[in-house]
């Protein structure tokens, strides 16, 4: 039996039009991440939403394709909300607590087009974004430790070595840059990675920010990873600073999050279950905020800088490695 209804499409264009044509002055308020609070009204969301879907198109954005999300409760997340599937696209909401592995899975699974990062989550978006997959064809990878060229077995760490047909072989009409080619040819990608018997590679670290204690690795990004992962902790960055027994040792620089209160004991006793004793950093730093690039990268030049005093030592340090 056919309904006598009309056929009429019950979609997120229609609802939000609705809003903006006898609500648009209505006032939607919310609170950022900062804890301050945002005023604004549904016409003005209507009109951001149709502008974000324009600008995804631009991006290549179709019919079908996934948008990621990586956002808080925030007044940007709700125009993508309407924005995305106006486009007809998919929205893809991540979830910000999750740890960088099931992230990046999620994310290449997903085979997301676009995303969407708040500025606050950066961190956590470059820790997953290290996750990066299998080379490209024809181009060849290995890895170089301290002792040489490290196993395929996804837990020894050295710097990413590549060449092939898509790889420079020298840096055009300049000696700059020949440090960063080995002698039988080999680009030094300065990424220090580990690769597992497939050939799947995982960033675990930037050369320049690896702190070798003892003879050993640290890694900076795992231990950054693990301390943003407590509840307390909104920010962290863990970089080397000079220790005249081991070379280097690590030390955290930590921002709380608003309300919240830790101490440098409860955050070390946090590590100590999954990592060795010799990489818990000597000290902990409480800072109101750590300095970042224009793209949101931590400034870790500055903190070495300013923290550049051999740290004191803690219980747990080197000394005590078993």
């Amino acid at each position: 039996m056919q309904g006598l209804m009309m056929d009429y499409p019950l979609t997120l264009n229609a609802i939000l039009g609705r809003a903006e044509r006898i609500h648009g002055r209505k006032e939607v308020v919310s609170r950022r991440p900062d804890r301050s609070l945002h005023r604004t009204t549904y016409a003005d969301i209507a009109s951001r939403a149709r502008k974000l879907a324009v600008a995804l198109s631009a991006l290549g954005v179709r019919t079908g394709d996934r948008v990621a999300t990586l956002c808080w409760n925030q007044p940007e997340h709700l125009e993508l909300y309407f924005g995305v599937p106006a486009l007809g696209a998919v929205i893809h909401t991540l979830n910000p607590r999750l740890d960088a592995g099931e992230l990046s899975y999620i994310v290449h699974h997903a085979d997301d087009k676009v995303l969407v990062v708040d500025e606050t989550l950066l961190p956590v978006f470059e820790s997953f974004r290290a996750k990066q997959g299998i080379p490209v064809p024809f181009v060849e990878i290995r890895a170089r430790g301290a002792e040489g060229l490290v196993p395929w077995d996804g837990q020894t760490m050295g710097e990413l070595e590549v060449r092939g047909p898509w790889v420079a072989r020298a840096y055009y009409d300049s000696e700059e840059g020949d440090e960063r080619f080995t002698a039988d040819g080999w680009f030094k990608t300065g990424d220090i990675v580990t690769i597992d018997p497939l050939g799947c590679i995982e960033i675990t670290d930037r050369a320049k920010d690896l702190i070798r204690s003892g003879g050993e690795w640290i890694s900076s990004v795992a231990l950054e990873n693990a301390l943003m992962a407590h509840p307390a902790v909104a920010e962290a960055a863990v970089i080397a600073v000079p220790d005249p027994q081991w070379q280097e040792r690590p030390l955290a620089v930590v921002v709380l999050k608003p309300g919240q209160a830790t101490t440098q004991e409860d955050l070390l006793a946090a590590l100590a279950g999954n990592f060795p004793k010799w990489w818990l950093p000597d000290t902990v730093e409480f800072v109101d905020e750590i300095p970042k690039t224009a793209v949101g990268k931590f400034k870790k030049a500055a903190l070495r800088e300013r923290f550049n005093a051999p740290p004191a030592r803690v219980p747990g340090g080197p000394d005590a490695a078993s």
